[in-house]
């Protein structure tokens, strides 16, 4: 896991995102807008909340952040996985409440 390592999740109420802790990125926020799993591929709506001034407009716009946001996207996925494999009831005569 890359988490509190490469970047650190936020949440605001409903809002939720994370933000870059270290590297190229560092204190650059990204607020995740909503996921969808179409045609097989991941759709991902995000918006840039705080850019520090290191960081240009073209960097957000490189293949090189693009990957890093899948990085991220998928670690932050993988987390959420593992652990509702470790919390679901496999009761098939009795639901999860």
């Amino acid at each position: 896991m890359l988490r509190n390592d490469l970047y650190r999740p936020w949440f605001v109420g409903e809002d939720w995102g994370f933000e870059f802790i270290t590297g190229e990125y560092k204190d650059l926020a990204v607020q995740v807008e909503d996921i969808k799993f179409e045609e097989s591929k991941l759709d991902l709506k995000y918006h840039i909340v705080n850019r520090p001034s290191l960081v240009t407009e073209e960097d957000v716009k490189s293949e090189a952040f693009e990957s890093l946001i899948e990085i991220v996207i998928n670690d932050i996925l993988n987390e959420a996985i593992q652990e509702y494999d470790k919390t679901r009831n496999d009761d098939s005569k009795k639901s999860d409440t």
